[in-house]
């Protein structure tokens, strides 16, 4: 389970698992004596420290008829024991991974063997190589199938694997200790060395600040050309710190979970003169079903399947996008993404109806996700089907849920809540109810005296957020859920602008275009996830 889910969560999956037998390490332990003592996840038994204990912890376990052992004391009576263990057969469960829950209930997603061995091999043939030598630093949750499937790789090909010390702020001291030679990482860890390898370059002196931009730009214009991110010169006399960023031996970075703009692709390519994979799967799937060649100039996509699955595009004709589509005068086929082969999980667990809503009759997942097929074959993902989406740190957004929960606020009639996979905070078009306005106008001191002034001056803004964080507040809504800059407009959504469905329903792919600008303005004008 991912360490950060709260108590329901936690409560949810012990009663649908029947679980009796938790591990986890001693700041943990409190939650669960909390549930039993609340008569709470019943079938919870014992419970195994990952760490020593102390005395008080142990005495409220036996308090809340829970038996507490300590792993190593486990693994020493393991030593001891004469059994044989029989060997899986590949249709067997091999875990349940649940999803984080954003739209409800977390889904327990059954992996099988087969499942997990397929996508394995999948990996090794996308040309990601691994041998006895590399080194991995495992910082992500093992909750998550992207880090998950790197882990088994690893231990598969003979690799290394070490772990942070405690908290992802040291992964500069952890990186430089354990010096790892690939390394798995989402698009938010990517962005942030980045932002402090260009703040590095500016603050450099003048003629230093010069050699290494002239390097990098040889470099990338080098990548669009062929492709080739390696210089005999520069990498050696230029390169050599950027690498030292990541200890100095990196071979190899694979990103995936949300899509990372083009930008930092090239730059990071240039600047670690090593191979890097963009891949694209979910945890229905084994958690990578597309990747790109890292000597493939052109960037913004998934690259192609892997040969452990196949794919199709399916018309989502009520969004515009079909098979015979056509972008800039060249057929570019259109649809939500499905996918389907040995990779393909069983099913969620104890969830028949939401198993036949993912997995259809013929065996095909559908993503929920919106991809074109490009001139060379690659798929690049322009939408989302579903009213869920990611934000660039890979956390999932439901949109629906907070704009219920949002447009409950006095002042807001009409709420359209967007978030893009490349930015890291959300953003708010909303509607607001002129009385209502006019008279938090009064109360706040706002000077402006049209009501499309009002509506847009900074301290009715601020206003607005401040109030949709008292409901974050009061919802139990992360912090990445409440908008964090916002346009308001006088004109409501409706049928007459083409706005809304005859149902009342925000069509939101029409709000998006007809507010493009501004959402981009919110943005600082930074590229959106469809103009890549």
């Amino acid at each position: 389970m991912y360490d950060t889910i709260g108590k329901d969560s936690i409560e949810y999956i012990v009663d649908q698992t029947e679980i009796e037998t938790l591990a986890c390490t001693e700041d943990k332990i409190e939650n669960l004596i909390k549930l039993k003592n609340d008569n709470k996840a019943k079938s919870l038994k014992n419970i195994i420290s990952l760490c020593k204990v102390e005395d008080d912890t142990k005495s409220k376990c036996e308090e809340a008829d829970l038996k507490l052992y300590y792993i190593f004391d486990l693994a020493k009576e393991g030593e001891d024991l004469d059994s044989e263990l029989e060997d899986p057969k590949p249709d067997d469960l091999y875990t349940i991974c649940y999803t984080s829950g954003t739209t409800g209930d977390p889904k327990g997603v059954l992996i099988t063997h087969k499942n997990m061995c397929s996508t394995i091999g999948g990996v090794y043939r996308y040309g990601v190589k691994i041998n006895q030598s590399d080194v991995h630093l495992s910082f992500l949750p093992l909750a998550h199938v992207f880090e998950r499937l790197f882990y088994i790789v690893l231990l598969n090909f003979g690799g290394k694997v070490g772990y942070i010390s405690g908290s992802i702020k040291n992964i500069k001291e952890d990186l430089a200790a354990l010096r790892p030679t690939i390394f798995p990482a989402v698009p938010r860890l990517l962005n942030k060395f980045y932002e402090k390898m260009q703040d590095t370059i500016n603050e450099q002196g003048l003629f230093k600040r010069i050699v290494v931009n002239w390097a990098l730009y040889n470099k990338m214009r080098r990548l669009d050309g062929s492709g080739n991110f390696n210089h005999m010169v520069y990498d050696k006399y230029v390169m050599e710190s950027f690498r030292e960023v990541l200890g100095g031996r990196v071979r190899m970075i694979i990103t995936g979970s949300a899509p990372i703009s083009q930008d930092v692709i090239k730059f990071l390519k240039a600047a670690f003169s090593c191979e890097l994979y963009e891949a694209y799967g979910q945890t229905e799937t084994g958690g990578a079903s597309f990747a790109t060649d890292p000597n493939d100039p052109e960037l913004g996509h998934v690259g192609g399947p892997g040969p452990h699955n196949e794919f199709k595009l399916v018309d989502c004709k009520d969004m515009g996008y079909t098979s015979q589509d056509t972008v800039n005068g060249v057929k570019q086929p259109r649809g939500e993404l499905c996918v389907r082969g040995p990779s393909v999980f069983k099913g969620y667990f104890k969830m028949a109806e939401k198993t036949k809503e993912t997995i259809d009759e013929d065996g095909w997942v559908h993503s929920g996700d919106i991809a074109a097929i490009l001139p060379s074959g690659a798929i690049k993902i322009i939408d989302r089907k579903k009213n869920l989406f990611k934000l660039n740190q890979g956390e999932y957004i439901a949109a629906e849920k907070l704009e219920s929960k949002y447009g409950d606020i006095d002042v807001i009639d009409q709420i359209f809540i967007y978030g893009d996979s490349l930015q890291s905070y959300l953003v708010a078009i909303i509607v607001p109810n002129k009385k209502s306005a006019e008279n938090i106008a009064d109360s706040e001191g706002i000077e402006e005296e049209k009501f499309d002034d009002i509506i847009n001056s900074e301290k009715f803004h601020e206003y607005l957020i401040k109030q949709m964080k008292e409901i974050k507040e009061s919802e139990g809504f992360n912090s990445y859920e409440v908008p964090h800059r916002v346009f308001c407009t006088s004109e409501e959504f409706s049928e007459d602008n083409g706005l809304m469905t005859p149902t009342h329903k925000i069509k939101r792919n029409e709000v998006k275009k007809e507010f493009i600008e501004k959402i981009k303005d919110m943005y600082d004008g930074a590229k959106l996830q469809s103009e890549e």
